[in-house]
């Protein structure tokens, strides 16, 4: 295993043409330090990680090194990296877990032996070792990546993962598959960030849950995958209002029941939605409580859409039930140019 202190042998400085230039085709996947013991790279001593490699090398603060204690296997690290992912990004854990179920399911994911794979275009790692190289464990191809009609692809290099004389410990074994999984999720929800910064952030995303360094960043905007309310200000020239939106669990497909208790100001207008398509459903009075389903509601001052220009200071709690979970925000809104409050979302 390489070391901090065995960067001082040199680092090969590598451009990012030159990292893009031996993607031939190639698609996602995980990579690995490979060092060998003589300069023709002939003889291989250690086979790690890439993502705990440079997490331990590049980032600031370099990361402590990772959580292992020797024993543990490669499900054991999954698991106990897991735990800490789902505490700080549920939503990420649950898509991460179907990933790696995915992974052990037999047939799934093709072993190659004594073959190189291809680098994959978005590694845009920085520098290796000069007693190193970078090597690809991983070719994962997304349907109709490899070409029109082609179906999931996940090849694996078997060699340097698990069979090979010299190959991969449990903690890099699991680091690589961890690795998989955050990518599948982030290229899935955000594939402006993987088109910008290729697999950097998942790196030091995976490095930072198998070591006992905080998270740093989210891997995923939170909005877009994890349960809870999420507000969203917006404008225009004629209104003025905040949305919330509430991302129910992944596994939850229970209808939800929003209640709402009106708390302070004049009247509270409910209506199931925004737009022409949106009807009036009841208006509330300081103290009621209100209990209903909705796809959707809309929050405004009075009776109708478009009340008056008066007090707009409304406050409420909104609690949302189902299966199992509840999920309580207390809001203090003062509506804008018009008597427009708010739009609730359930997805």
């Amino acid at each position: 295993m390489i070391t901090k202190s065995t960067v001082g042998i040199g680092l090969l400085i590598l451009s990012s043409a030159h990292a893009f230039a031996s993607g031939n085709g190639a698609g996602n996947g995980g990579g690995a330090l490979v060092c060998f013991s003589n300069a023709e790279h002939t003889n291989i001593v250690s086979i790690e990680s890439f993502d705990i490699w440079e997490g331990s090398v590049f980032h600031t603060p370099r990361l402590p090194n990772p959580v292992w204690n020797g024993t543990d296997t490669k499900d054991k690290i999954i698991q106990k990296a897991m735990k800490k992912i789902a505490l700080y990004q549920p939503g990420v854990a649950d898509e991460m877990d179907a990933v790696l179920k995915e992974l052990n399911t037999p047939g799934f994911v093709i072993d190659v032996a004594y073959m190189n794979l291809a680098t994959v275009p978005d590694v845009h790692y920085l520098a290796v070792p000069t007693a190193c190289e970078y090597r690809q464990m991983v070719n994962w191809l997304d349907p109709g990546d490899y070409m029109p009609g082609s179906g999931e692809t996940v090849l694996r290099d078997e060699t340097y993962y698990n069979s090979g004389p010299v190959h991969m410990d449990p903690l890099s074994q699991a680091s690589l598959d961890l690795h998989e999984a955050a990518y599948k999720v982030l290229r899935t929800h955000q594939p402006e960030i993987t088109d910008r910064y290729g697999s950097k952030t998942v790196r030091k995303f995976i490095a930072e849950a198998i070591s006992d360094s905080a998270f740093s960043a989210k891997l995923v905007a939170p909005h877009l995958i994890d349960p809870g309310f999420y507000d969203y200000g917006e404008s225009g020239s004629s209104f003025s209002f905040s949305n919330m939106e509430f991302i129910r669990p992944k596994a939850c497909t229970d209808t939800v029941q929003i209640t709402i208790s009106y708390l302070a100001g004049p009247k509270l207008g409910i209506s199931n939605g925004f737009g022409n398509d949106a009807k009036y459903m009841f208006a509330m009075k300081p103290g009621e409580v209100r209990t209903f389903s909705s796809n959707s509601i809309f929050i405004t001052q009075g009776t109708n859409m478009f009340h008056s220009f008066s007090d707009k200071s409304r406050k409420f709690l909104i609690d949302l039930k189902a299966c199992g979970f509840s999920f309580q925000k207390e809001v203090d809104y003062t509506a804008g140019y018009v008597d427009s409050v708010g739009i609730l979302r359930l997805q």
